[in-house]
């Protein structure tokens, strides 16, 4: 990887529902190099575009199936075919542009209609498109093997046709890492972390990482800098401001995840 980029961290979720196929599609739109998306596997295997380990904060889960748990490990595939998984955009309306009416009114008329994404079938729109994909392997340690949960991601970015470097994983959990190196070595890998890890140049070397995705609020230009020269690329999450985008461009950051990913590429793009 090289030069700078702008991820649309769970799609362009800052106008329409994260992890969804409206929010996929806004996210290729608006020009960025890429997206970040979370997956999770059902209790039959499929990986699904889910943040959360339940279904509560993003569909109507509780609404269509009270006396249901909304665990997504516990459920399959077909049992989340009918729920709305975009509804609750609109009423909750977590970043303000609903009520600020930047919403389109075709995206707002289907929220009710969005349903789960089948991370194959994101992908494939991502091949087809040339979309720079980071997929983030939720840690679901206690509910499947480490090699349940990246066997069943791999099977499906091979399924989907995505070339390997249109590919980045990403994960907090270092053992979903190594088992991508050793089944997928073709694959670039990525450690998450919200603190930099105590030797963290040893740790990237010994996962075979080629990147690392700190949070903003522990990290130090220095330590970009650092990282960038030993060879790592930093994509630092989440970016909302310009004026945060710019600092870490102007530290030597390889890129940012955003929630804003038109704003943040109309930054870069427009003339100083």
């Amino acid at each position: 990887m090289a030069g700078w980029r702008v991820f649309a961290h769970r799609g362009a979720r800052a106008h329409a529902p994260e992890n969804s196929w409206i929010a996929l599609l806004l996210a290729q739109q608006s020009g960025a190099h890429g997206w970040e998306t979370d997956v999770r596997l059902t209790r039959d295997l499929i990986p699904v575009l889910v943040h959360d380990h339940t279904l509560y904060r993003t569909s109507d889960w509780v609404a269509r199936r009270p006396a249901t748990t909304g665990l997504l490990s516990r459920l399959n595939f077909s049992d989340l075919l009918g729920a709305d998984f975009g509804s609750w955009f609109a009423s909750r309306d977590p970043f303000g542009t609903v009520a600020a009416g930047e919403i389109d009114d075709t995206v707002l008329a289907s929220l009710a209609a969005t349903r789960v994404l089948r991370l194959d079938t994101a992908l494939a729109f991502a091949a087809k498109h040339d979309f720079l994909t980071n997929i983030e392997l939720k840690d679901q340690y206690g509910v499947f093997a480490d090699r349940t949960v990246v066997n069943a991601v791999l099977e499906a970015v091979h399924r989907s046709g995505i070339p390997p470097e249109l590919v980045l994983f990403s994960s907090f959990r270092p053992a979903y890492l190594r088992l991508v190196r050793d089944l997928a070595p073709q694959m670039k890998t990525a450690l998450l972390a919200v603190r930099p890890p105590p030797r963290v140049f040893g740790v990237l070397r010994k996962l075979g990482a080629a990147a690392y995705h700190p949070h903003r609020d522990g990290l130090s230009g220095d330590l970009v800098q650092q990282l960038r020269g030993e060879g790592f690329d930093v994509h630092v999450f989440t970016v909302n401001t310009a004026a945060e985008a710019q600092q870490w461009h102007a530290a030597g950051a390889s890129g940012i995840f955003t929630d804003f990913p038109r704003q943040m590429v109309q930054t870069f793009s427009s003339p100083s």
